[in-house]
């Protein structure tokens, strides 16, 4: 749970690299299915930080999303 600015600011730019991630190239040497579960796995962790940004501006905290 997201519980001041500070975290507010960190978790917004955790989704900023993790959303870069999923854009970068995958490495040749890696098998597909590996690269499929690791993206499945950002793809998580993105929905999970967006619903915990959500919800800290949701339950009336004064953070502002920037």
């Amino acid at each position: 749970m997201i519980t001041s600015q500070r975290q507010l600011e960190a978790a917004q730019k955790q989704l900023i690299l993790l959303e870069e991630s999923l854009l970068a190239p995958t490495k040749k040497e890696v098998p597909d299915i590996i690269a499929k579960s690791g993206k499945a796995q950002v793809k998580e962790l993105i929905d999970d930080l967006q619903q915990e940004i959500a919800q800290s501006t949701i339950l009336g905290h004064p953070y502002k999303i920037s």
